[in-house]
């Protein structure tokens, strides 16, 4: 017989994982324009999950009183929204192996949170440190999504053939 308490909580077979979200999408393509540049993109989208700490998928912020009889506050509502990022790419092939590249990744600077957990904050709204856990408050951490980037490499491929003209 499982119990639940303060920290403890009962997962049932078929719950979603936390940070797994149920539905992804991967889009990409590339096109030539000629035999050595192309332009291409790519599109990731990711539907809502739960955080780390949300196991039985059920977590709600708000106030909640455990099997001792224990009031808690908690914050966040123990889940991720899900979120879409466009990416693009560049790349120039030299005839004699080399190739420079360049990337764009989340061209429109989507914000979003990639994953999140719940957890204990053992500092104040200061950032001072809370020596006494019964001041810690119960929060949901998120995880930022990597913001607009872009990229410029080179790339040598030895023993290449000479591309079509």
């Amino acid at each position: 017989t499982a119990t639940t308490g303060d920290d403890l909580i009962l997962v049932s077979s078929g719950e979603q994982l936390p940070g797994v979200p149920e539905h992804q999408l991967r889009l990409s393509g590339d096109y030539w324009f000629t035999s050595r540049w192309s332009l291409g993109g790519s599109v990731v989208a990711f539907s809502e999950s739960y955080a780390y700490g949300n196991e039985n998928n059920q977590h709600s912020a708000g106030t909640a009183t455990d099997l001792q009889g224990n009031t808690r506050t908690f914050g966040g509502p123990g889940k991720v929204d899900g979120y879409a990022v466009v990416n693009l790419t560049t790349r120039y092939v030299f005839s004699n192996g080399l190739e420079i590249f360049g990337k764009i990744t989340n061209l429109f600077d989507e914000r979003y949170s990639s994953t999140a957990i719940l957890a204990e904050n053992s500092f104040d709204t200061g950032g001072n440190f809370l020596a006494d856990p019964d001041d810690w408050t119960r929060e949901q951490f998120d995880a930022p999504g990597a913001p607009l980037g872009g990229f410029i490499g080179v790339k040598y491929r030895f023993g290449a053939k000479k591309p079509r003209s």
